[in-house]
């Protein structure tokens, strides 16, 4: 029953990865659905897919779970931990959505809008 469930987890996933699989958040739960279940290299690929397109202390959290699990190495531990540590709270704000970004970019991942990215005190 557990399988089946863990299972489960990972095909939910991936239906939403392919609704958008551009975005952060797919790639983020396509991630954490293949850590849960073990499956370490997935996990370790859709993860990074998630941090070319934003940085988040919750995906890096993630990630250092990933190589520890993996028994990656102590230098890409403390790179992640770097990483999470010197990040930036979020100053870019999408007008229509309200998604947050550490730098400013023309379009909007998340709804697509071009030009709705500013800058918030």
């Amino acid at each position: 029953l557990q399988k089946a469930k863990d299972k489960n987890s990972i095909d939910v996933a991936k239906k939403l990865y392919k609704i958008n699989h551009k975005s952060f958040e797919s790639n983020f739960i396509l991630a954490r659905a293949y850590y849960l279940n073990h499956i370490y290299f997935k996990a370790r690929k859709y993860a990074k897919i998630a941090d070319s397109i934003n940085e988040t202390k919750d995906l890096y959290e993630l990630m250092i779970n990933i190589e520890k699990e993996d028994n990656g190495s102590l230098a890409i531990i403390a790179a992640l931990k770097n990483k999470m540590l010197n990040l930036k709270n979020p100053h870019w704000v999408c007008n229509i959505c309200k998604r947050e970004y550490y730098n400013w970019q023309p379009e909007c991942n998340n709804c697509k809008k071009l030009d709705s990215i500013e800058f918030k005190e």
